[in-house]
């Protein structure tokens, strides 16, 4: 009886996991399309914290991440790049 119950605790819980997890995953990917959407229509207010956007100036900045500018695909790609570097010295640095 007690090996039943605890086999029936352990798929249970299982199951309980599984969902968890199920719901974190869905939780990101819906995360990550609106900061891809965000990256997209507001560069500027995504990348906020950048130090590379800091050191350009406020107008340079919009005028890079204007719609219709031809850098503006290079000028995420380098945030992105910068926002990447940030996460990994502060993984590492730990």
């Amino acid at each position: 009886i007690l090996q039943r119950d605890f086999e029936k605790e352990k798929m249970e819980m299982a199951k309980v996991m599984e969902e968890s997890l199920q719901e974190a995953e869905d939780e990101r990917a819906k995360r990550d399309v609106e900061n891809s959407d965000k990256k997209r229509s507001a560069p500027a207010e995504y990348f906020q914290d950048s130090s590379f956007l800091r050191h350009l100036g406020e107008e340079v900045a919009e005028l890079l991440l204007r719609e219709g500018s031809d850098a503006k695909g290079d000028v995420i790609a380098l945030l992105d790049f910068e926002r990447d570097c940030k996460k990994w010295y502060k993984g590492n640095s730990r």
